[in-house]
């Protein structure tokens, strides 16, 4: 199964200055695009650039090949999955068991990189306009919070992104360390035949993947829970929640919502509907993506209740 995205309007030019910083990783045009205009929305924001990580760039690339070489994407229907024809451990996100875990952790299995990662992805199999993709980003609660940091992604403090792209398929990764200085050149065209050897020279900072994580614990001490009120604003695309709990009383959702982050579940949601409150685990842009979550949820784990919310 494909998916098409289409993105009406138009995000103002980026000038590509920065992009010549990026050519010590061979990043091209539209990759290049990309990061400026993720940093750009970062600047808009009161937020620092990222700097480019080799490491991530490299882990990118190996995860783009293995959707589309792998077909991997079509089997899975899932942009955060990865086959075991990839020559990692195979990761299938509607599995839901410590998926998110294992995607976070696969930068360090793939290239030995320090500290918690997570990927905002993107396909369209037709023409790849970076301005419609961070345009459909920064429309998407998820992936717009990934970028910009914030709940429930403001632990860890990003400090490096890298990107790769591939016929049709995009994967940008974000991660709170930086690469050690005497980091290798890692050409684009490597190929899998040299994945071994780059991989293996490709080396992080541990004490400053420390640093970052003892600094990002102590600026939150008790991360700030984000209700979405439909009542008041609804300017979000049709979507379909899966709803595992719901109280009027708020407190009762902030706690089970942070039991959820505790557990790995980096997607969930507290939203405000007709007056009640309920705590989304994960949201899908059709029925037949939360249809088939929601029954391999009910089948594996203690969401026996589990139940889409169309809104």
């Amino acid at each position: 199964m494909r998916r098409v995205i289409i993105i009406i309007g138009l995000l103002s030019i980026c000038n590509l200055t920065i992009a010549q910083n990026y050519k010590s990783v061979n990043i091209n045009d539209i990759e290049a695009q990309i990061l400026n205009l993720v940093n750009k929305h970062r600047i808009d924001n009161g937020l620092s650039e990222l700097e480019i990580s080799q490491a991530l760039c490299y882990v990118a690339d190996e995860h783009v090949r293995d959707l589309y070489d792998n077909k991997t994407y079509e089997k899975t229907n899932s942009l955060h999955s990865w086959s075991r024809k990839s020559g990692y451990k195979p990761i299938n996100f509607y599995k839901p068991k410590n998926a998110i875990k294992k995607i976070k952790a696969k930068p360090k299995e793939v290239v030995n990189y320090v500290g918690d990662c997570l990927e905002i992805a993107y396909y369209n199999d037709g023409i790849v306009n970076a301005e419609n993709i961070v345009s459909f980003w920064k429309m998407q609660h998820q992936t717009n919070s990934l970028m910009l940091n914030s709940q429930p992604y403001a632990y860890p403090e990003w400090e490096v992104m890298g990107i790769a792209e591939y016929n049709g398929f995009v994967c940008l990764w974000f991660g709170p360390t930086t690469d050690n200085a005497s980091i290798i050149k890692i050409e684009k065209d490597y190929g899998r035949s040299k994945s071994s050897e780059v991989a293996s020279n490709i080396k992080t900072t541990n004490n400053q993947a420390s640093n970052n994580q003892e600094k990002a614990k102590e600026q939150i001490k008790e991360p700030p829970t984000v209700i979405y009120d439909f009542d008041k604003v609804d300017g979000r695309p049709e979507r379909f929640y899966l709803i595992v709990f719901s109280s009027t009383d708020e407190s009762n959702c902030r706690d089970f919502f942070k039991s959820l982050l505790d557990k790995g579940n980096d997607d969930a949601e507290i939203l405000k509907v007709d007056g009640k409150i309920r705590v989304s685990l994960k949201c899908f842009s059709t029925r037949e993506e939360a249809d088939k979550y929601k029954n391999e949820i009910i089948r594996t784990t203690e969401f026996k209740d589990a139940w889409i919310l169309r809104r």
